[in-house]
């Protein structure tokens, strides 16, 4: 029985989800969740900020900073 290959995009795929989980592992715990809110739950800042018991421009900081911390994480690739 010959095993079949496995597509380069489901490869590529699941490399990426593993670069994405092992990056959110490193990031500070803060950013890691302002990031899974906003992104993984698709929460809306003010949401987040209810949530959290801040003021949506702290959280609009928050954001940034983490957006700016996970690309680098990643080496610059877009995710």
């Amino acid at each position: 029985m010959e095993a079949e290959a496995i597509p380069d995009d489901l490869v590529d795929s699941v490399e990426m989800r593993e670069r994405v989980a092992q990056a959110m592992e490193r990031l500070d715990e803060s950013y890691a969740r302002v990031l899974t809110m906003r992104y993984l739950e698709g929460r809306p800042v003010r949401a987040i900020a209810e949530a959290l018991g801040e003021p949506e421009s702290t959280v609009e900081s928050r954001l940034t900073r983490a957006r700016e911390a996970f690309r680098k994480l990643m080496g610059g690739v877009d995710a």
